[in-house]
């Protein structure tokens, strides 16, 4: 058979598993042990503290009222489980914290797999804090690392991990007198605090030998008439066996079977996934209409048969619709970044190139987040990060997510993410087109007033059933430090004077040219209207509009973290204020409609964005009347790439605007028909123009004027 070059294998780290077993070897949930260490040959170390109060592990529904987790926060419930925290402060892993688990007979067994729960909280101000899972096939006489727990699972918030699988066949299986372990260490040599660790749900089983399934695809969920459309997505090896081939089918509609046979392939091992395509079958819808669609896959390794069938099959829906019912597609990226980070300083070159090269097609938001420290754009109460952060489950950044689904924002991370921010990902992501529409008739910022307002609707095309959500977020176009104040990154670690040199503190090969992006950052957060939570659509019935009209009075100045200064939390340094700091007096509102819990009709995931829409800000104080009910203004003047030209009309009206040169020749125009009453804004795209002034005329039936606009780089 022809092999299909389908990309890389990926292991269970991005991909979640279906948990399978043909045989229970050991299980255990904490539930009966109460507040004790159980019963049947489980025992732990306990280092040496002078508080034994809050040593080693301890066992129930909740941390001790004191102690170092205990003076942070709260674990969220998770039932019964086994916990430790770094109250007694160990500093190595010869006192380290092992909870160990009986001693078991794995003799009998060809493959192994484990799946427990776990809570891995650290402190981002002690990087030796180590959480393992251990084994002895001795029963305890020596001891060898399975998987390191903090790097992969770790969080500085408590976030539960469940279902953790691993793989633990080429250490337990076939041997006889097998103990498996967790150990915790702060590991600390100067004295500072972990936090701690906690396991629910322990799960030892043999998987079936040939178990595989279908956990993806990537076709959109709305498609164009008459258009072929070639399916691919991932497929996991849940089974013991290393999987080299297998029949990838699908069936529309209950209708014949179309197989793609995919061979040649190395390296498919438990728990791993695989990409694969329907190259040589591919799909086109011939009427508008439903089309549920079964993907499943067999003849593993040549005749083999799949042996656990509940996993086998993704069904997926999809709404088939003629091409003018598919409107043009802007999508949304989002960025969870830092002023302190230097991961995302060395992300900011991609991301301004990015988005500026895809201003005119796609949308971006930046969330400034508290990680690993301080961040003055982060205490302000309306702007709903913290709400956007919990709704991703965000833990570190850069963190990235275009239309809903996480995205990289660099190649920076070892080894890369290939799955990145990038112009053809956007395209990608346009070119799929939206059901929806969304028109924004105004979006304006009274001066006087210090207050925001927008307005405009939302379109489907086709029915779509309540649900989705809408969500308007005002952004600031720039905010400017006077200081460097990364911890990350301070002015110390760049070569001086600052030039075209290699410096870096954190990163010591990052070129002085990064120091911008710790200094000037774009697309920030301001506020989410009316809040992050957003606003619930009603079912839609095509072509009826949804309509939206949200105010929102600016109360605070940027740069107060926390209000009246303090100190930073993770550092304990002082904190400065909003004296520190530049804002441009430009922004923009941000319309997008996100599938917060899913479209169960189409098979869409949770946090799907459907479209989005921007619109930059009017100045509605200081607009130029032109004539009697119509208001006109151009910024920014001068300008390197865009201007807006905003506009208010007393009644509907067609509108004309043109550029010309100093010579009199027109470079530019555009021809918007026939517009209605209210706000608007239009984009004058002026990148291909050279520098220089030129001539801006707006036209309406019943004005004109004609502005002076310079294009300066």
């Amino acid at each position: 058979m022809k092999k299909l070059l389908l990309g890389a294998i990926v292991t269970l780290a991005s991909i979640v598993s279906t948990k399978a077993q043909q045989a229970t070897i050991f299980q255990y949930n904490f539930s009966t042990s109460g507040t004790n260490l159980p019963a049947g040959g489980w025992s732990q170390d306990k280092s040496a503290s002078s508080d034994v109060d809050h040593t080693g592990w301890y066992f129930g529904t909740s941390f001790p009222s004191s102690g170092s987790l205990a003076a942070i926060g709260t674990v969220p419930a998770h039932g019964t489980y086994a916990f430790v925290d770094d109250y007694d402060h160990n500093t190595g892993h010869t006192d380290a914290d092992t909870l160990y688990l009986p001693v078991k007979d794995f003799s009998a067994y060809q493959h192994v797999l484990i799946s427990f729960d776990l809570m891995f909280w650290y402190n981002p101000s002690n990087l030796g804090e180590l959480g393992r899972l251990i084994i002895s096939t001795n029963g305890g006489s020596t001891w060898t690392l399975i998987k390191g727990l903090a790097g992969t699972y770790g969080s500085i918030y408590p976030v539960w991990n469940d279902s953790v699988l691993l793989d633990i066949s080429s250490f337990a299986a076939g041997q006889s007198n097998v103990r498996l372990a967790f150990m915790y260490s702060n590991n600390s040599t100067t004295g500072i605090k972990g936090y701690g660790m906690a396991i629910a749900n322990i799960d030892v089983f043999e998987p079936f030998n040939y178990d595989m399934s279908v956990i993806t695809q990537n076709v959109p969920y709305f498609l164009r008439v008459n258009q072929a459309y070639t399916f691919s997505g991932y497929i996991n090896n849940d089974g013991g066996d290393t999987i080299s081939s297998f029949d990838l089918n699908y069936s529309v509609n209950g209708g014949a079977t179309k197989t793609q046979t995919i061979s040649g392939i190395t390296g498919l091992h438990t728990l791993y996934a695989y990409p694969w395509v329907t190259t040589s079958v591919p799909f086109t819808p011939s009427a508008a209409g439903i089309d549920t669609v079964k993907f499943w896959a067999d003849h593993l390794n040549g005749s083999n048969v799949d042996q656990n069938h509940p996993n086998d099959t993704l069904t997926q829906t999809f709404q088939a619709l003629a091409p003018s019912d598919l409107p043009t597609r802007q999508s949304l990226y989002e960025e969870f970044t830092g002023q302190s980070c230097v991961f995302c300083m060395v992300a900011g070159p991609n991301l301004d190139s990015v988005s500026g090269k895809n201003a005119s097609n796609s949308n971006i938001i930046k969330y400034h987040v508290p990680i690993p420290g301080r961040d003055f754009m982060y205490d302000i109460t309306d702007t709903g990060v913290s709400v956007r952060q919990a709704y991703y489950g965000v833990n570190s950044a850069p963190q990235g997510f275009l239309d809903g689904t996480y995205l990289n924002p660099s190649t920076y991370l070892s080894p890369p993410i290939t799955q990145r921010y990038s112009t053809p990902t956007v395209k990608g992501e346009n070119a799929l087109g939206s059901i929806c529409t969304i028109n924004i008739t105004s979006a304006a910022f009274d001066e006087k007033k210090d207050s925001f307002s927008i307005a405009g609707s939302v379109t489907a095309n086709a029915a779509l059933p309540a649900g989705l959500t809408l969500q308007v977020a005002l952004t600031i176009d720039s905010i400017t430090y006077k200081y460097d104040l990364s911890t990350d990154d301070p002015t110390k670690s760049f070569a001086t004077p600052i030039g075209n040199g290699n410096g870096g503190y954190s990163d010591p090969n990052a070129a002085d040219s990064y120091y911008q992006y710790v200094l000037k950052f774009p697309h920030v957060l301001e506020a989410m209207l009316p809040s992050a939570s957003g606003t619930s659509l009603g079912a839609f019935t095509a072509s009826v509009p949804q309509s939206f009209t949200f105010g929102w009075k600016q109360h605070h100045p940027w740069g107060q973290y926390p209000k009246g200064g303090g100190t930073d939390p993770f550092t304990g340094k002082p904190m400065g204020d909003s004296t520190v700091y530049d804002s441009s007096s430009t922004g923009q509102f941000v319309v997008f409609v996100q599938a917060d819990t899913g479209v169960k009709n189409y098979h869409m995931p949770a946090g799907y964005i459907l479209q989005s829409k921007s619109a930059s800000l009017s100045n509605i104080t200081g607009m130029q009347e032109i004539s009697s009910g119509i208001y006109f203004e151009m910024y920014p003047n001068p300008t390197n790439n865009t201007t807006n030209v905003a506009f208010k009309l007393d009644k509907s009206q067609n509108v004309n605007v043109a550029v010309y040169n100093m010579l009199g020749q027109q470079v530019y125009s555009l021809n918007e028909g026939n517009m209605s009453a209210g706000m608007h804004i239009i984009e004058v795209n002026c990148s291909a123009l050279p520098n220089g002034m030129y001539f801006v005329k707006f036209n309406a039936d019943n004005a004109s004027t004609t502005n002076k606009l310079l294009i300066q780089r």
